[in-house]
């Protein structure tokens, strides 16, 4: 008898869309705080006083410590659900862009858009149809009619 989660076992398919779902909610995250940190290195670098700065605000400095835990956190979840659905090919697509956009932290590069774009394309795709395959029927299945 084996148990959830070791070697041999098999996943239901309910739990491994969820999984799936998570990989590219984290995905979705991680993008969005890589971009709102972008964001806010631009405008820093954008504005003439640094006293005046948005950045250098409150606001601004907490704006960037919530894309930062944000981004770790998310960062964390990605690398855990990898390994977990690392047989999963989009998985491996999003885990290859992510170390492209990773790789390049000096500006924004088509690396960078790709990466946005295909985690934004594999979340959609899981929420628009992706979720409604892996999810296992629940249909009764036929009864013989009674005589």
């Amino acid at each position: 008898m084996t148990r959830q989660g070791a070697i041999g076992a098999t996943a239901s398919p309910a739990g491994n869309a969820r999984r799936a779902g998570r990989l590219y909610a984290a995905h979705l995250a991680l993008a969005a705080a890589f971009a709102l940190g972008r964001m806010l290195r631009y405008v820093q670098g954008a504005t003439l006083d640094d006293e005046t700065s948005f950045v250098t605000s409150p606001a601004g400095r907490a704006v960037a410590l919530v894309a930062i835990v944000v981004g770790i956190a998310a960062l964390v979840a990605v690398a855990v659900l990898t390994v977990r659905e690392r047989r999963d090919p989009r998985a491996l697509a999003l885990a290859v862009l992510l170390c492209g956009a990773i790789a390049s932290r000096d500006h924004v590069d088509a690396l960078d858009l790709a990466y946005l774009a295909a985690s934004f394309g594999a979340a959609l795709w899981w929420i628009l149809g992706g979720r409604k395959r892996s999810r296992p029927s629940t249909a009764l299945p036929p009864t013989a009619p009674s005589a």
